[in-house]
């Protein structure tokens, strides 16, 4: 069913709660004026609905299936809120894009349906649709591994930037970790004196194995790319100037809309 939307030539879809815009211009005013007024979008959606629209909610199982997107969309929702923030480092979007994947598999390996969606199906079944619940059962599991391939597509490309992802500094870092970013940036052209990373690694270790614990540094974490690290050359500065003065480049990674 449609409904008129905020103005004349607007038409709100009452099932998904999506608007159809009409662009008018003087050419085809008349035109529209006649297709779409309220009567004639009334008749269309009647005698005419979309075929899958109409077949969708047909369905004995409809009810149910929305109940379960619902439930999946929840899951996505906090991972696409922090997706969309204004700056996001590729480590920060690989450790959201790895977590929302995490979900999915276990989702998928336990065949996971609420418990709404669990009390409608036993009804389903006990009034002998079981054909149908079997089915159904089939298509959530078709939709974890359509959801998980889909998301492996993306997150492909970003593997060649997992060498990074000890720069969250969630866990102090580890020699052998930076060691691969700098083999990585040197075959990219970029050279850096491992030397003198590595004394600054050490010192960074340290500094983060003493602030882990500090939740005003861990609130540091994920809410600006490279703070962490930029709290850490402010305390370098203080304590060891001479060190501040040669920070590595492997740190410098921007943030990424």
């Amino acid at each position: 069913m449609y409904r008129p939307g905020r103005n004349k030539w607007e038409a709100e879809c009452t099932v998904c709660k999506a608007c159809t815009y009409v662009c008018v211009s003087n050419k085809v005013q008349a035109i529209l004026k006649r297709t779409w007024t309220q009567t004639n979008i009334g008749k269309l959606c009647k005698q005419k609905p979309p075929i899958v629209i109409k077949k969708f909610f047909e369905n004995e199982f409809s009810e149910i299936y929305l109940w379960h997107m619902h439930s999946l969309m929840s899951a996505f929702h906090t991972h696409i809120q922090d997706m969309e923030k204004e700056k996001n480092s590729i480590m920060e979007v690989k450790k959201i894009m790895n977590s929302i994947h995490t979900i999915l598999f276990e989702r998928k390996s336990n065949n996971c349906m609420s418990l709404k969606v669990k009390g409608l199906l036993a009804q389903k079944r006990s009034d002998g649709l079981g054909k149908e619940y079997d089915q159904f059962c089939a298509d959530v599991q078709g939709l974890y591994s359509t959801c998980l391939e889909y998301l492996e597509k993306w997150m492909t490309p970003m593997e060649e930037f997992s060498t990074f992802t000890w720069m969250d500094l969630s866990e102090p870092p580890e020699w052998n970790d930076v060691e691969a970013c700098i083999k990585f940036l040197g075959e990219k052209g970029v050279v850096i004196d491992d030397v003198k990373c590595f004394d600054q690694v050490t010192n960074l270790k340290r500094f983060t194995e003493r602030c882990n614990c500090d939740e005003e540094f861990s609130g540091l974490q994920g809410s600006e790319p490279g703070a962490p690290l930029q709290d850490y050359r402010l305390h370098v500065q203080a304590v060891a100037p001479e060190q501040a003065l040669t920070p590595p480049p492997s740190c410098q990674i921007p943030g990424h809309s």
